[in-house]
């Protein structure tokens, strides 16, 4: 990211304290590496690149920095286990594994109270889409569930080098005060997935098709019932909250069965 008033406004986004830990994700050469570095305590950086993992190397030696060699998803636990959970997790994503890499914090973690990241801006849009638009859907669902989201802009193209052929955005994610209103996250995620799996079919079509739940297809569906949800609705007209609902009812029912 060469734009420096955008590495500014990232930074003014991700609003750290001193004495934070911050993780950035994809620290490339750093720029904005020695920008958070002025403001938080102990700042972890994610970098896959052999040659940048050198050169952050020696550019924050004998510094609070530390930098972790390999890809984010695979390493983020062992990070978490040597430095902590982070307060703050910033990146500038690829536009090939953004989604990925967010969804993937979202549903395992580390639950870090803000995150500021710039994505592909299609993906931006997906994540604060609204239940019933065009472009919301299980991706929007499951960011939704835990944290507020807000895009905060769009950056042009010259922005970064090399100059990318799409637009980008910025996005902040709070977690939600209320986050773990969730009671079992596998559960969750299991309904996302069933109720998503076939976009033009129905709650019940796709519930009665692919939900893994160990329960009687009648009692699935009445537990949907229960919380006044249509069953001939699709899934896009469900807010993130709404299916939390439904989860935690699933959760109990199956629960109170095994005990």
């Amino acid at each position: 990211m060469i734009n420096r008033g955008a590495r500014e406004k990232i930074v003014r986004l991700l609003d750290s304290k001193s004495g934070e830990l911050v993780w950035e994700v994809g620290a490339g050469l750093g720029a904005l590496s020695e920008m958070i570095e002025s403001l938080a305590g102990t700042t972890v950086l994610f970098e896959t690149d052999h040659g940048l993992v050198r050169h952050l190397e020696e550019t924050f030696q004998n510094s609070s920095v530390h930098v972790v060699a390999g890809d984010f998803i695979d390493n983020r636990e062992d990070a978490v286990v040597a430095y902590g959970v982070p307060k703050r997790v910033v990146g500038n994503l690829p536009h090939s594994s953004g989604a990925a890499i967010v969804s993937a914090i979202v549903e395992h973690g580390p639950p870090a109270e803000r995150m500021v990241f710039t994505l592909q801006k299609e993906v931006v849009e997906r994540m604060c889409a609204k239940s019933g638009s065009r472009t919301y859907s299980s991706f929007s669902a499951v960011c939704q569930a835990f944290y507020t989201v807000v895009n905060q802009g769009d950056l042009q193209p010259g922005s970064f080098y090399p100059v990318p052929e799409v637009h980008s955005g910025v996005i902040t994610m709070d977690l939600r005060p209320d986050y773990s209103r969730v009671i079992d996250k596998g559960t969750f995620f299991n309904l996302v997935r069933s109720v998503f799996s076939a976009r033009r079919k129905t709650l019940r079509n796709n519930l009665l098709r692919t939900a893994p739940f160990p329960l009687p297809k009648r009692d699935l569906l009445a537990v949907v019932q229960r919380t006044g949800i249509e069953l001939g609705l699709r899934a896009e007209a469900l807010t993130a909250d709404q299916l939390v609902d439904v989860s935690n009812q699933i959760h109990e029912l199956v629960h109170r069965g095994k005990s």
